[in-house]
């Protein structure tokens, strides 16, 4: 969507994240159920990777790597939530039950292909 209107479906590989810092939501499925051989990226581990880098600059197209590969990584914990979204995967956000909020995504694609 831009403003108002719907543009196109994204096929690329994305990545959200709250603009407020709300972290009460998490991913429904794991790296390993996303098929990764290697962890992930994840926010956290961009952010810690990129000290004193504006959040919007952290991860994105310029550094973004595979988990599908053996070359690129390492083993790491495959249980951590997958937190990649793109139209084919079954991943999507799930959210708290006890409470209800409002959430403020932005997104940003980091398919280095697209």
């Amino acid at each position: 969507y831009d403003g108002n209107g719907f543009i196109k479906i994204i096929q690329a590989n994305f990545i959200i994240w709250e603009i407020n810092g709300r972290d009460d939501y998490t991913f429904n499925t794991t790296m390993k159920q996303n098929g990764c051989v290697n962890e992930a990226q994840t926010f956290k581990s961009m952010i810690e990777e990129n000290k004193g880098v504006p959040l919007d600059d952290v991860w994105g197209p310029q550094n973004y790597r595979t988990c599908f590969s053996y070359t690129v990584g390492k083993p790491g914990d495959l249980n951590q939530p997958y937190e990649i979204l793109n139209n084919s995967n079954k991943n999507h956000l799930a959210w708290p039950m006890d409470h209800s909020g409002m959430y403020v995504f932005r997104v940003k694609i980091v398919d280095p292909n697209f």
